[in-house]
């Protein structure tokens, strides 16, 4: 697969319920400096962090820390974002996880500028702009890396811990 797809390398992890059943890594971390990937090696997590991300909001809805019917700025009040219908039609938390917050995708700007080590609050407020409703909240669906990154400010601030460290 790897060489049909030219991927340099990939990390294979076997796991059960409660513990890591076999992991190792295949091909190439680095073709420049021809380093092979291990186990050990850090992969970018992408979209599959999404679904972590709706899990750990659900596990906090049923603690009772929150309900995916709150008001996002009542949850974030830190965060920058703008809907014209704030008044009226806010948006909720079931609008980030649905894609219906009428949030733009990210800019490449942003995405570029994203480090490991950076905090998400500095992330989503680097530039707020593409977390302006182009429409009323729950009205239509649209894939937005915004969204997700603004579930993810909300559950650090209701939970109290890092997204990382609350994954954990």
């Amino acid at each position: 697969v790897l060489k049909e797809t030219n991927t340099p390398g990939a990390g294979i992890a076997l796991v059960s319920r409660d513990e890591i059943l076999f992991s190792t890594g295949i091909g190439l971390a680095n073709r420049a400096s021809n380093t092979e990937v291990t186990s050990d090696t850090m992969f970018r997590a992408g979209s599959i962090s999404k679904s972590f991300t709706a899990l750990a909001i659900l596990r906090l809805q049923e603690a009772g820390q929150l309900k995916l019917e709150d008001r996002v700025r009542d949850l974030a009040p830190q965060a920058q974002f703008a809907n014209p219908w704030e008044d009226t039609e806010p948006i909720r938390l079931m609008h980030l996880l649905e894609h219906t917050a009428g949030f733009d995708e990210i800019s490449l700007r942003e995405f570029a500028t994203s480090r490991p080590d950076s905090r998400l609050e500095d992330d989503i407020n680097f530039d707020p702009r593409p977390r302006t409703s182009r429409w009323r909240p729950g009205q239509f669906c649209s894939y937005s890396n915004a969204d997700y990154s603004l579930a993810g400010y909300v559950l650090e601030k209701v939970s109290g811990q890092t997204f990382d460290d609350y994954l954990a």
